[in-house]
């Protein structure tokens, strides 16, 4: 049979669209990117009981600083870690766009690095593929798959495009 879940933390967010895991890289848990309703992306270290109490019991999640405001009057819809390495994001927002984030650090904020107006109608989905992290896949509403060389400049057009009707 199934068990009850239980919550561990609960966070004071806007509403959520998305979040995507990532390992920290120096075995301190794990990195939560969040897609926010209000176009924030908000970064948190979360460690379990493996890995060590932490001051709120035996689960912590910390933000590892202030929410980045990705897009203004959008929602933030998906979001994927790897792009152009482990501390790279890529996330889609309601408005069409696809953005090139890095990542929070201790001590300082995550930065847009790049947005592109990727698509006509509300972008749903991106992914980074393993092992191919100068590529961003995007799809949207506008019935397009795109393909995103984070190689090239913001006003490049899509490496990959296919397109179906609805």
């Amino acid at each position: 049979g199934g068990g009850a879940w239980s919550p561990l933390v609960e966070l004071p967010l806007p509403g959520v669209y998305d979040v995507a895991w990532a390992p920290t890289g120096d075995g301190s848990g794990l990195n939560l990117a969040v897609a926010c309703a209000d176009g924030s992306l908000r970064t948190f270290r979360v460690r379990g009981a493996e890995e060590g109490a932490g001051p709120d019991g035996p689960s912590c999640c910390a933000p590892v600083s202030e929410p980045c405001q990705v897009l203004e009057d959008a929602i933030l819809t998906h979001v994927a870690w790897g792009a152009l390495g482990p501390c790279g994001l890529a996330a889609t927002g309601q408005d069409g766009s696809v953005c090139h984030v890095e990542a929070a650090r201790e001590g300082a904020g995550a930065v847009v690095l790049a947005r592109r107006q990727a698509h006509e109608m509300e972008a749903w989905s991106v992914e980074v593929p393993l092992g191919s992290e100068h590529l961003v896949l995007s799809g949207a509403d506008d019935a397009r798959l795109l393909g995103w060389d984070l190689r090239a400049p913001p006003e490049a057009p899509a490496a990959l495009e296919n397109r179906r009707s609805h």
